[in-house]
């Protein structure tokens, strides 16, 4: 075993081993990460059988998960009976459909976690059914693209972990619960991915919880992977990204807003942590360097992106973040019955022509908390946050409010927002769809914060 100085936090000691995970001691405490793989480059991954996923990674808390570890029985999955998969993979405790890294649906969209007495049971669920592990066979430092050996994109999806490429770690095919012979388990996507750290920043904000730190900085290099900082041979980069919208910017076009805000605070909060600790060590220090240089470059890409209409994206009909085509296709009624059922009797909205293009509104409000969140951990782009989160601001001041869908007394912005016209920004002034203010109040503390 080898001490591992990057997750060695609040008294916790974190020692390495290859073939167990990671295992923090304090005192007569112990706590471990198990995980399932670890490499080098040059050298073929190590798993530790097939009955589990690749990257597969599993919290021991207390002396009885660590004695049944020791003896060599694996213990029992922290599974309930909700989402059950018709291959039937065990479901786990923890935010996401083991078997739907993309599952739809608001459950567990929180932006500002708190801490209740089911956060840690939920965070160690959800690290379990959330397979992101890949740490340097010698150091058990987190890995990198580069180490990994991608030539292509890394895809930061809920594609099946095993699998061909382009997704990720090929070479693990086989594996999966309880047939070895089918792998089922899907990690949380990037347009889902606040529910894979929700949990991890609320254990580590109250209680300092060791496993939390680890899954956010975890979690923050898996995001690294998929867009690294600096330019890689082939495949995206955050450098890229800031030339190409330095050459062209400010149409809107940088992929879909909520994996954007998701990868975006998943970073901010994995270096809030490092900043957490009155002081770091090298490995620490050098981590949270990587981090705040990344966070100042989304920044200077998401004001570049931004149009001139305050919107952060700009989506046509053909394209795969325009969901699945309904503004331009799907009629939507002004209203709906008590189960839930279309009610055209109030009237319904017009459907978008092609020359169109639409912003999610509710989704806008996401990148806004994650943008307001990056401006407390660099403060220096407080000033560029603050113009990126006016333009969205003018947006809530001179759109048409329709009702809220789910709230009957409430009203907000229409679900799609037009906001251009033949590839051209137009004001933000109408849009299609009943609204949903579930984040409006998130939004409007946002602009609260970086003072507008």
């Amino acid at each position: 075993m080898v001490t591992c100085p990057l997750f060695s936090v609040d008294g916790w000691e974190c020692e390495w081993n290859p073939r167990v995970g990671h295992t923090w001691s304090r005192g007569i405490s112990r706590v471990r990460v198990r995980s399932n793989g670890a490499w080098k480059p040059g050298m073929a991954p190590v798993k530790h059988g097939n009955l589990l996923p690749a990257r597969f990674m599993q919290v021991d808390r207390g002396l009885i998960d660590l004695a049944r570890a020791a003896l060599g029985f694996p213990r029992r999955m922290r599974g309930f009976g909700e989402n059950a998969s018709p291959t039937g993979a065990r479901p786990l405790k923890g935010w996401g459909n083991v078997t739907d890294g993309g599952e739809q649906g608001g459950q567990g969209i929180v932006l500002h976690p708190r801490y209740t007495r089911t956060t840690l049971a939920e965070l160690d669920g959800t690290i379990e059914r959330h397979p992101i592990a890949a740490f340097h066979f010698d150091t058990g430092m987190p890995l990198t693209r580069d180490d990994l050996g991608y030539s292509a994109n890394y895809v930061l999806d809920g594609a099946t972990v095993a699998s061909n490429p382009p997704y990720q770690l090929a070479q693990f095919i086989g594996g999966g619960w309880p047939n070895p012979a089918v792998v089922t388990w899907q990690r949380i996507d990037v347009f889902h991915y606040c529910r894979a750290f929700n949990a991890a920043v609320a254990a580590w904000h109250a209680k300092r919880d060791p496993v939390g730190f680890f899954q956010l900085l975890a979690c923050a290099h898996e995001v690294l992977r998929w867009l690294p900082l600096l330019p890689v041979t082939n495949g995206d980069s955050l450098y890229q990204r800031l030339r190409n919208l330095e050459a062209s910017g400010h149409h809107g076009k940088m992929g879909v807003v909520r994996g954007r805000a998701h990868a975006l605070r998943v970073v901010v909060e994995a270096a809030r942590a490092l900043q957490d600790l009155p002081s770091r060590n090298e490995a620490q220090a050098a981590t949270l360097a990587t981090f705040e240089a990344w966070i100042r470059d989304a920044i200077d890409a998401e004001f570049l992106n931004q149009m001139s209409n305050g919107s952060y994206t700009s989506n046509t009909e053909e394209e795969a973040s325009s969901e699945q085509g309904q503004p331009w296709r799907v009629i939507q009624p002004r209203g709906y019955t008590a189960t839930g059922e279309p009610d055209f009797s109030k009237g319904s909205f017009r459907l978008l022509s092609t020359s169109e293009s639409e912003a999610p509104s509710w989704q806008l409000c996401l990148l806004t908390v994650a943008l307001a969140e990056a401006a407390q951990v660099v403060p220096e782009k407080l000033d560029r946050v603050r113009v990126i989160l006016r333009g969205h601001q003018r947006i809530f001041e001179t759109c048409e409010r329709v009702p809220d869908r789910y709230h009957a007394d409430k009203s907000g912005l229409p679900y799609w927002l037009v906001v251009s016209r033949d590839g051209a920004a137009v004001p933000v002034v109408e849009g299609i769809g009943l609204a949903d203010t579930t984040y409006d109040a998130d939004a409007l503390r946002a602009f609260s914060e970086v003072g507008l």
